[in-house]
């Protein structure tokens, strides 16, 4: 879990942590941009 929210908070965006959680949970092209896939 801590490694994912790391990757999360190293990630540039102007969203809040809190809604790049929101994101990757529900767009799957999103969490795989995030986890390098």
């Amino acid at each position: 879990r801590k490694f994912a929210l790391q990757l999360l908070s190293n990630r540039k965006d102007k969203h809040s942590l809190k809604k790049r959680q929101y994101k990757a949970a529900l767009d799957m092209e999103y969490m795989n941009k995030i986890l390098n896939f």
